[in-house]
């Protein structure tokens, strides 16, 4: 699985690779690229990243 977040403001306080915690900041929300206001936008994805032959798959099925 790959995860990302889009629209965030800077650059996340983890480094890639890293473990996190539940409830650990990983990042603030933002507006970024193409959005229309502030939020948070999460990605996850089978095989990789997007722009690297990744298909997306919703969230829901897996956290459930």
């Amino acid at each position: 699985y790959y995860t990302l977040y889009a629209h965030m403001s800077g650059r996340p306080p983890v480094k890639v690779g890293q473990w996190v915690s539940r409830g650990q900041r990983i990042g603030s929300m933002g507006k970024s690229g193409v959005a229309t206001g502030t939020h948070l936008h999460l990605g996850v994805f089978y095989g990789g990243p997007p722009y690297n032959g990744g298909k997306s798959i919703d969230p829901r099925k897996l956290w459930s």
